[in-house]
């Protein structure tokens, strides 16, 4: 793989917090379309990345500065398109598809 090297660098570099939120950009939209709290019919019912990350995970409700500093990390590193909490929910794609090869790196690897 082309970004082994930088992939491995970021592993020592990002938290937990970093893959739940990258995660998140991968998954989020479907997990909580399977928990019935977003609906194509009402888009705007979770109007942006900070009420919809929360909703998933409770514990980042109301973390905004946190939320801010991960999302921004993660798109200056080239993993995500989305930059802060406020943005609008859902984007597509929240997640570069760099961002999809290190979450598969990271996941996959034995």
């Amino acid at each position: 793989m082309a970004y082994s090297y930088v992939f491995l660098a970021a592993v020592e570099n990002l938290s937990a917090l970093h893959m739940t939120i990258l995660k998140f950009y991968w998954t989020g939209l479907n997990e909580l379309i399977q928990a019935n709290k977003w609906d194509a019919m009402r888009p705007y019912g979770l109007q942006n990345y900070s009420v919809a990350i929360g909703e998933l995970h409770p514990d980042l409700k109301r973390q905004d500065d946190v939320l801010l500093y991960i999302m921004t990390d993660l798109k200056n590193r080239g993993l995500s398109t989305v930059g802060r909490p406020a943005d609008s929910f859902p984007q597509s794609p929240g997640i570069t598809s760099m961002g999809v090869q290190f979450l598969q790196f990271v996941l996959e690897s034995p």
